[in-house]
């Protein structure tokens, strides 16, 4: 009988310990596992799933405008009916 009372105690308490992972320690794991993939992905350039998928380049990247040109001011180009559209910009 004692023997059957103790394997009823070491149940419950893998049970408490399985709950716990469960609930706790695994969804932490999946979120470390999702920042580190997402911080991997910005670090190589692209999505990262199979293989290497680059973004595709800005247009600071392709104008060759470095990071350090802080008076460098884009205007984004749109068209219509093969006309050019420019965006109204308001100055304070």
């Amino acid at each position: 009988m004692a023997n059957a009372q103790n394997i009823d105690k070491i149940f419950a308490e893998l049970a408490k310990k399985v709950q716990r992972e469960v609930r706790i320690n695994i969804p932490r794991k999946v979120g470390v596992i999702a920042k580190n993939h997402f911080a991997y992905n910005f670090h190589k350039g692209g999505f990262v799933d199979s293989s290497l998928e680059p973004w595709q380049a800005t247009m600071r990247q392709q104008l060759g405008i470095s990071k350090s040109d802080d008076n460098t001011i884009i205007i984004p180009l749109y068209y219509h009916n093969n006309t050019i559209i420019l965006p109204l910009l308001m100055v304070f």
